[in-house]
């Protein structure tokens, strides 16, 4: 059966044009062939890996170390020392220039009244300790001593504790240890075994590095005038001294003597400097080689000097 198409001339030469691009699919057509097939991959892949790949490295590598060494850990105990650049015996003090000098001394304004911080140290035998420095009471003790560590403390009236508090004699006065840069005017030189001195307002002056420090008073240092505020102790019924700022005085016909304390004698004030002493059950006061006992006497705070003496174990009663 033959059909034809009767189709307008534009779309004819379309077509053969189209055909013409497509040799091959003409071709098989003319030819009654078919296109082959597209191979498909294979649906699996094999389960296992080949097994010659080593399955654990080699262990011939050396070891790391597990512990590292140590580093010290521990400091010196001790570091140096650095060197002081104030000697020890100089106490705080701070007032500016000090009698026209010119260097500050750092601590507390001496215009201010000192604050005394009880010694926690407890008796300490020493040998010669007050021996010779201490003038002998000039009247026999009724009361006996009291006995501790190997020595005899004589007082003739009844311990009586009250707190320690320095007394303070004005900005002219000076404890022991106090520097100073310059000296006043006003003080003279005072020559004791070709040790020369340097005295003020009651206040005794040795020359140091850069300036001048607060001694003790020299005994036989003789003086012509004492502050205005110098008490007077009764030594015995004949006797009397001097006493300032800690320091004994007795009137002489060149003046006024430092002369040591002596045992019995009663004092209402101690300076700074002083501090209190364990001796066993009782407390002392210490000022230099010295000691005080605080009393009570018609109901005033005194402290009385004290004379101390080896034991030798002869009348070793104590109260």
């Amino acid at each position: 059966m033959n059909i034809r198409l009767h189709l307008p001339k534009r779309y004819l030469w379309f077509l053969s044009i189209t055909l013409l691009s497509l040799p091959s699919i003409s071709t098989a057509q003319r030819m009654g062939h078919r296109m082959p097939a597209r191979t498909s991959r294979p649906a699996t892949r094999p389960a296992t890996r080949p097994a010659s790949r080593p399955t654990t490295r080699p262990q011939n590598r050396p070891a790391q170390p597990t512990v590292q060494p140590s580093r010290p850990t521990t400091r010196p105990a001790t570091r140096p020392s650095q060197p002081s650049t104030q000697p020890s015996n100089r106490p705080a003090y701070s007032n500016g220039a000090i009698n026209g000098g010119s260097r500050p001394v750092p601590g507390r304004d001496i215009n201010k009244q000192p604050v005394n911080r009880p010694s926690t140290r407890s008796y300490e035998r020493r040998p010669g300790t007050q021996y010779g420095y201490v003038r002998p009471a000039p009247i026999p003790y009724r009361r006996p001593p009291y006995v501790y560590g190997g020595m005899r403390f004589y007082c003739h009236h009844p311990y009586y504790y009250h707190r320690f508090r320095p007394y303070y004699w004005g900005p002219a006065w000076h404890p022991w240890g106090f520097f100073v840069a310059t000296m006043a005017t006003t003080a003279i030189i005072i020559s004791i075994q070709n040790q020369k001195y340097y005295y003020d307002n009651g206040v005794f002056y040795e020359p140091a590095d850069n300036g001048y420090t607060v001694v003790e008073a020299p005994v036989g240092a003789t003086v012509e005038k004492l502050p205005d505020n110098a008490s007077t102790v009764t030594i015995n019924e004949t006797t009397n001294n001097y006493y300032y700022g800690g320091t004994y005085y007795e009137k002489t016909a060149e003046g006024y003597k430092v002369v040591p304390p002596t045992a019995g004698t009663l004092v209402e004030h101690l300076p700074e400097g002083a501090e209190e002493i364990r001796v066993g059950d009782v407390t002392y006061v210490k000022l230099g080689e010295v000691y005080y006992q605080p009393v009570r006497i018609d109901g005033k705070d005194l402290y009385e000097v004290v004379e101390v003496q080896e034991d030798t174990g002869d009348d070793a009663d104590g109260e």
